[in-house]
Formats: structure tokens, sequence, C-alpha cells
């Protein structure tokens, strides 16, 4: 008796379902990403890792509401839009306060990311015999700064001014162009970022200055220059500089730099270390500084932050309490994140409208260990958090000899991780056993550190057998 072959394919359909029910045969589904995340490799290749962020919240002032607002912010404190947000800043209590100039306020966020209040920027006017309480509107808005006494600093580089306000919103100072004479003549005061030290010392950026960010001492004097990068005078920097007076711009983009460039933007840590991003897309070496208190350098100069093929743009940096370096990229939308010594350990985002995306990127701040990205484009506010694979990387990183189980977590998820193969070839080669330290070292690509463990490894050899050495080296002679 002849089977019908479509009576044949629901049988065999119907078995398969029934593996499928019973578990007797796995379907393998992949999460895939937009933006997958990624690292650069030894050769300097770009290679996909583990998922390291993932996206818990996405804020739009609209929706935000508490029990002074329940409608929501009302439109006599500039409704319920962000237009062009500028900036925003993390606070020592991890207050969120965000800078919306074209409406004239502060909108500030709790730490959870709930509204908090409204601060609309007003200035006491003298109108004759008369002072009135006047909206401050700015041509331009810029940075955004609050120090330890809840002081907000606002620049505005077309405004040419650095404003003060108070929490009520009042405006109760500015810092001008001082009047000193180590300005240089005809100098453009136009501040785009400040930040206060913890000896209160204060640091203003001005756009198109390329000698480094303004100091100014608890008493708003101005001291000088902080941080700008020294050039020799030479004959090829002479020579530079004559080729590039008579080359067209494509060409001196791709000549060596040799002069000083301006920053795009700063952030000082908690240790007043002074993390700087320099303008360009230049990312040979030395795009992001951390600076001492002489203004030296004292990361590797030879590092390379950013994206290392394609046009780049850093616009913004932030340093969490563990000294680990995220910096976000204009044109890419790709955060990036570094160690304390600016090696990257992962990079995601993108641009677009999905999640995890942005328009245009504009500013990014940490509470604990969560990253704030805030996007222009759509005034919207990003929060990520890290994965399980993230928090071993980190607190791998951190432990030093004592990482050995989170690195070996790091590897279950990823087992090509460079950075974790390194972290553990180091942790073997504490312990002596520079025969294990060589595989991982080898697996890391990192033939110098391969080379000094081969060493110890030889030497060891040599002390282990030298009584039998010695012994076969006189029988042969005998």
């Amino acid at each position: 008796m002849k089977m019908n072959r479509n009576a044949l394919c629901r049988i065999l359909s119907g078995c398969f379902i029934y593996l499928l029910l019973v578990g007797g045969l796995a379907v393998p589904t992949m999460a895939t990403d937009a933006f997958p995340t990624y690292v650069y490799n030894s050769r300097e290749q770009a290679v996909p890792t583990a998922k390291a962020y993932e996206v818990v919240r996405t804020i739009g002032i609209r929706d935000l509401k508490n029990e002074e607002y329940p409608d929501g912010i009302p439109d006599e404190m500039g409704g319920k839009e962000l237009i062009n947000p500028s900036d925003f800043y993390v606070d020592k209590n991890n207050d969120l306060y965000i800078f919306d100039w074209e409406n004239s306020r502060v909108v500030v966020m709790n730490s959870d990311l709930t509204l908090k209040k409204v601060i609309k920027l007003t200035e006491d006017r003298v109108v004759g015999e008369e002072i009135i309480v006047l909206d401050v509107v700015l041509a331009q808005g810029d940075g955004i700064f609050v120090d330890d006494e809840g002081l907000i600093y606002l620049c505005a580089s077309d405004d040419n001014m650095v404003c003060i306000f108070n929490q009520d919103g009042k405006m109760i100072d500015k810092i001008l162009i001082p009047d000193s004479p180590i300005l240089p003549e005809k100098f453009n005061y136009r501040p785009i970022k400040a930040e206060i030290d913890s000896g209160g010392i204060m640091y203003v950026l001005s756009k198109g200055c390329a000698t480094g960010a303004m100091q100014f001492d608890s008493k708003g004097q101005f001291m000088g220059f902080y941080g700008g990068e020294d050039v020799d005078i030479t004959f090829d920097v002479l020579l530079g500089y004559f080729w590039k007076s008579i080359m067209s711009d494509a060409a001196v983009g791709g000549m060596e730099r040799s002069v000083s460039v301006e920053f795009n933007s700063f952030c000082i840590d908690h240790k007043d270390f002074v993390f700087t991003i320099r303008k360009g897309t230049e990312t040979n070496s030395g795009q992001v500084r951390k600076l001492n208190a002489k203004g030296d350098n004292v990361l590797d100069p030879d590092k390379r932050f950013g994206d290392y093929v394609g046009k780049t743009q850093l616009t913004d940096i932030v340093v969490d309490d563990d000294g680990f370096i995220t910096a976000i990229d204009l044109e890419t939308g790709h955060i990036m994140q570094y160690d304390q010594d600016g090696q990257m350990l992962y990079a995601f985002g993108g641009k677009g409208s999905t999640e995890g995306a942005f328009y245009t990127i504009q500013s990014i701040e940490s509470i604990g260990k969560n990253l704030i990205v805030l996007d222009k484009g759509t005034g919207l506010i990003t929060v990520f958090e890290p994965t399980d694979f993230a928090n071993n990387v980190r607190e791998a990183t951190l432990l030093y000899s004592d990482g050995k189980p989170l690195w070996e977590k790091v590897l279950a998820s990823d087992n090509n991780y460079e950075l974790a193969n390194l972290g553990m070839g180091k942790i073997y080669e504490g312990l002596g056993e520079y025969k294990t330290a060589m595989e991982y070292y080898k697996k890391g690509n990192n033939k110098e550190f391969y080379s000094e463990a081969f060493e110890k490894y030889r030497a060891d050899l040599l002390r282990e057998y030298f009584a039998v050495l010695m012994i076969v080296i006189v029988l042969v002679i005998a």
C-alpha cells in the first residue's frame, strides 16, 4: 500500500513539532542588536564582542510630572518640550540639571530621573528708580555646571559670559572677559564649558582658544591658561606652516598636526584630574588627555581614542567614580568606554531612530555605573545600564590580581576578548605559572608579554633541571 505524499509530509511535520515541544530539538534564537558592541583588537581591527550596555529608560520631558506640576510642566515655565538642549550635568547629590536655554530654564531631575523642579532664569534690572524682574534671554546656551553650594554656572558663548544663578533661578553674578595683561590682544572670549575643582579653581573653555582652558581663582581673578599643548618650533614645523598656507583644506587634513588646537570639551574627576577632548578628527594619538595639576598629560600619549576608520569627532567626556572614561562621538553616535589607562573596553550605540541610537548625540554623564546620554536632536535622555559582561570587565579591571574569577566569566561571554586574556595572563604570571600565562598572552596577541613570560619560564626550567643537566654533561665528558 503506497502512502500518499501529502500524508507523509503531515506525519513528518507532526513529528518535528512534537520534538520541538518536548525539547528534543532546540532551535537557537539570535537576538541581534541594530548596533552591536565592538572593540578594537591589537591589530587595530574592530571586532564584535558581548553586549556591554543596554537601554533601561528613554525619558522625554513631556512626560515628567510631580506634585507641583501634576499635568506636566506648564507653558509659562517653558512648556513640555526641550528646544535644542545644550548640555546637562550631574551634581554631588546625583541630581541631573538640563540646560534648556531656548526656554530660558533649567530642568532638574532627581537621582532616579524623576522631575524635581523647573528653574526659570531671571535677573533683576534697574529701570529708573525701580527694580524689576526680567526673564534671561541668551543668544546662545552652551555648558552647564553646578557647584557644591548649588550655584548654577551657565556658559553663553555668543553673549561672552558665564552666568551664575542660585537655586531660585535668579542671576547673582557674571564672569566676563578679564582685564589682564596675560590675555592676548583682541582675545575673543566665548565660554562654552566651565567646571570648578575641589580647590575652588574654575576652568573655563573659550571657543576658538588654542592655548588651553582659562583659570580663575576662588575670588574670580584670572590666573592664566592651563593645559595647552606645547609645540616646538622646528624646521619641519615651519615647513608645515608654509605648505598649509598654500594647500587645500582636504590636503591639510591629511598632514601631521604641528600646531596647538582647541579643546572640544573637558571634565574634572573627583581626584581633580582634568580630562580634555581635542577638537578635530585626528585620532592617531592624544585625542583624549588626562592632565595633572601642572597640566601634564599622564596618559600614554600614543593611546588612540575614537574610531580608527571613517569620520569621527569626540564631543563630550565623563569619568565615573571608579575612573572609567567614557566619550561620545558626534559623527557616528557611538559611545566608547575606556579603563583608567585609556585602554578601550568596548563601544556601542549609533545614529538613527532605534533604541540606543541618537540623531545628535550631545552630552554624557554618569550616575553610579549607569550612563546618561542627551540627544539634542530629539530632546530625549537615554539611560544605559551595564550588563553582567561589562560589570565583570569593570570589576576584574579594578581587582587586578584578584580578578581571576571575573575574567573567567568575561571569557565565558567572549573567549577572544583580548583584555580578559591579558588579564588572565598577568594573574598566572604573578602566580609563577608562566606556561599558562604564555597561552593567555598568545590569545591576547601580546608578543611583549609573551616574550617576558617565556624568559621566566625558560629560567624556571633551567633551575629545575640544572642538577640533572650537569650530571648528563659530566657523564658525556666521562
